[in-house]
């Protein structure tokens, strides 16, 4: 069992590594060695062993997100996006200043309100760790990014978003918005 979920973590790691060495056209460009970088990620994948599909989805992601290019990424399973479950809002932009661009209708008076924090982490710190699965470009993520990757890093439970108009709870949720 175990060799069966690293030889399909190590396949996916060489998928994306040829394919980027095959079509990626800006590695004139990066100061990154892909060789090297795929070297150090074989590495991370025998670490990981036969680790859930969640860490490896999130080792692959993080494999592709060294190229800096908002073109190439990993998109998480679809069964596997929904066991992590969805947030009860969107974010309106990503990058400094985020805002609130959907809420449940409980929390219409934070519509529009500056996502300052989650958990008590300020909301600069949760990007920071995003960005290590996908891109940032000029400082902003393409839309719907962030709220693609933030419940794959949050734990299941109750959760707090500290805005400038006041705190929203919130559990990830399968249902729909609203």
């Amino acid at each position: 069992m175990i060799e069966q979920a690293l030889g399909r973590n190590i396949v996916a790691l060489s998928k994306i590594w040829q394919s980027a060495a095959a079509v990626f056209p800006y590695f004139d460009q990066l100061d990154l060695d892909w060789d090297e970088v795929y070297s150090r990620y074989v590495e991370r994948c025998i670490d990981l062993g036969d680790g859930d599909e969640l860490s490896s989805y999130l080792l692959l992601a993080e494999f592709a997100a060294e190229l800096g290019d908002g073109h190439t990424g990993v998109n998480i399973p679809r069964k596997l996006a929904q066991s992590c479950g969805t947030l009860p809002f969107e974010v309106a932009s990503a990058g400094d200043g985020d805002a609130l661009g959907a809420v449940p209708k409980k929390h219409s008076k934070l519509l529009g309100a500056s996502i300052i924090g989650l958990d008590g982490i300020p909301w600069g710190e949760w990007l920071r760790r995003i960005e290590r699965f996908t891109h940032r470009s000029a400082g902003h993520f393409y839309r719907g990014r962030v709220e693609a990757a933030l419940p794959l890093l949050l734990r299941q439970g109750e959760h707090v978003l500290h805005t400038d108009a006041g705190d929203m709870t919130f559990t990830l949720s399968t249902g729909e918005r609203g």
